[in-house]
């Protein structure tokens, strides 16, 4: 059985999440590997242009505006309401396990913190995402396995 490993860390500033995105991009991970979550609209649409990265698809409307109804690698996801509904697809997306959805939702929403997830491939993958994610000044640092 074959495994990936979401490796998540919080930021407090675009810059550094920006570095981190830069570092992991050189070092292997495909743009299909790193997913963010802004707190704010304008922040991620200027990311997804600047970056590269693939737009949101299916998003919805109301409190949790541009968040897309699932969770996708590779997309930016902007956090405008309650860690519910779409906001947790998004978070289960990027591999936050069920029991973590609220704190690290909370942590986007509530604290306006920035939430970069890189998808690894092989240990060697996940130990580099983590080093380069504590070296360009992330927190909460952590990581779960995921089976396919």
């Amino acid at each position: 059985m074959a495994t990936n490993t979401a490796v998540y860390g919080l930021y407090k500033a675009r810059p550094n999440v920006e570095e981190a995105v830069d570092a992991l991009k050189l070092g292997g991970f495909r743009n299909t590997d790193i997913s963010v979550l802004f707190p704010e609209n304008q922040a991620s649409r200027e990311f997804v242009q600047e970056k590269q990265t693939k737009a949101p698809e299916g998003v919805t409307s109301g409190p949790t505006a541009d968040v897309p109804l699932a969770g996708t690698s590779g997309v930016t996801h902007p956090a405008t309401g309650p860690v519910q509904g779409a906001l947790t697809g998004a978070l289960l997306g990027m591999g936050i396990p069920s029991d973590e959805i609220e704190r690290y939702g909370n942590f986007v929403v509530k604290d306006g913190r920035i939430l970069l997830s890189a998808q690894s491939h092989a240990p060697d993958d996940a130990t580099r995402a983590k080093e380069v994610l504590k070296q360009t000044g992330a927190e909460h640092i952590s990581s779960t396995v995921e089976k396919r």
